[in-house]
Parts: C-alpha cells; structure tokens; sequence
C-alpha cells in the first residue's frame, strides 16, 4: 500500500510543480496566487497545503531541488576538467 500512496504523492507534486512552471512561463512570480496553482493543477486548497505553506515554499523547495541537481551533475565532473570551466581573465 506505500508504493501506491508513494506513487499518488509524487504524481501530485508533479501536477503541482508543472502548473507553477507553466504559470511562471505566463505571470510574474508576484502576481500568480495559490489559488492560481490550484485551478491550473486541478488539485483542491487543502491538498496543496498538506505539502507546502504557501508557494514561496514551493519557489523554495523547487529551488532545493534544482541546487541539488546541478551538485550532482558538478560531482561528476572530473577535477581535472574543472580548470577549464573557471573565467579567463584577461
């Protein structure tokens, strides 16, 4: 029953996440509401509440998730090509 609950949970938070990303495609981040994030998600107020207070902690754990992201992708760069990626200066 965990992987069932588990997979619903995760197929939410992907609506929810998708229908932000699309609203900030449209909108300024200051002018798009929860309720905004509801409607195009087509999830109800209180299933949104039971993952994030408002959507500065959504903005806040996509912007985790995005950091952590990228660490992993910066761990996988060899050290030796890491010289490379720094400025030239002139």
């Amino acid at each position: 029953m965990t992987s069932k609950q588990d997979l619903r949970i995760r197929k939410t938070k992907h609506k929810i996440y998708a229908a932000f990303w699309k609203l900030l495609k449209e909108y300024d981040y200051s002018r798009i509401k929860v309720s905004d994030i509801l409607t195009e998600a087509q999830i109800n107020r209180s299933t949104f509440y039971c993952y994030y207070s408002d959507k500065d902690a959504l903005l806040n754990k996509i912007e985790e998730q995005l950091i952590n992201g990228f660490k992993k992708v910066a761990l996988k760069v060899p050290r030796s090509e890491l010289g490379s990626l720094s400025p030239k200066r002139n």
